[in-house]
């Protein structure tokens, strides 16, 4: 059961950022549960799990939302890999869970204003508002996410990691 308990939990987050939250939370506020996931999943378990983890859930996304085939699957793929590789090198950090979602997220939200104006947007202050509060709500959210994966998966930490 615990194998798959990673694959069960990125489905559910994806159904969760589908359905539930488009439903209970202002569309620009809305937090990105499952990249952020995606990220507590890299942390936790290394950076070839979360590869795979992000590849799939950003793979979902993509169908399951109107955006380009594509695009938030590398996004999401390399920011697993990216949480995988500070997860294993600063494991014994107190800040590396907190740090590495502001980083994440706030990469995330460049590539995404970026795109936004190769598409023709303008850009204003309203996008910058907007891309803070989902960066503080993913970072609090990828706290507790955390804290939950952590005592849900109970990964194995590496023997190689600093002590």
């Amino acid at each position: 059961m615990r194998r798959f308990l990673p694959t069960i939990l990125v489905v559910l987050m994806v159904m969760i950022e589908c359905s539930v939250l488009p439903v209970l939370v202002v569309s620009w506020a809305c937090p990105m549960i499952t990249f952020t996931g995606v990220i507590v999943l890299g942390l936790l378990l290394g950076r070839s799990r979360g590869l795979f983890y992000g590849m799939m859930a950003g793979l979902l996304i993509d169908i399951l939302f109107a955006t380009p085939l594509g695009y938030n699957a590398v996004l999401y793929l390399l920011a697993g890999y990216a949480a995988g590789i500070a997860g294993r090198r600063f494991q014994r950090h107190l800040l590396t869970p907190v740090v590495t979602p502001v980083v994440l997220l706030s990469m995330f939200e460049m590539v995404s204003v970026g795109y936004l104006y190769l598409a023709g947007a303008t850009l204003n202050t309203i996008l910058l508002r907007n891309a803070l509060v989902r960066i503080a709500a993913g970072t609090v959210l990828g706290q507790a996410l955390y804290l939950l994966f952590n005592l849900l998966l109970k990964p194995v930490w590496s023997r190689f990691a600093a002590k």
